[in-house]
């Protein structure tokens, strides 16, 4: 149960979040210059696989600068934990999020944000930026 918090922290970050490649399971980073600007906050739900494992709502305010993202990612549900610090690099519209204990993608479509996090389960985020 702690590795699960301890992944969850990591996770909040998902921002950042990447069904970055939800479709593919993979995405490339050419190293392309941002074509989003993620700055601002994102709201929406994270879901583990197995879904039995839980899912709840996330919180997740980023900024920008240049390629690195850094935020900070609250989530409610059944696992409470303090808020979590993410970092990640973002090429095109695709966020690599790394991490001690996490690695995943994010991609970004407009106001849209889907990811997979992998950590000690995998996750999907889904996440919609606040006006």
């Amino acid at each position: 149960m702690r590795k699960l918090v301890v992944w969850m922290l990591l996770f909040a970050g998902i921002a950042l979040g990447a069904a970055a490649c939800a479709s593919s399971g993979s995405s490339s980073m050419s190293g392309a210059a941002p074509a989003s600007n993620v700055t601002g906050t994102w709201t929406g739900t994270y879901v583990f696989e197995p879904s039995s494992a839980g899912n709840g709502l996330a919180t997740l305010v980023l900024s920008q600068d240049g390629s690195n993202v850094k935020g900070n990612l609250n989530v409610q549900g059944p696992h409470r934990f303090a808020p979590a610090v993410i970092n990640g690099v973002m090429s095109g519209n695709d966020i690599r999020v790394t991490g001690p204990d996490l690695t995943g993608w994010m991609k970004v479509n407009g106001n849209q944000m889907t990811g997979l996090i992998n950590g000690v389960l995998p996750v999907r985020v889904t996440l919609t930026k606040q006006q």
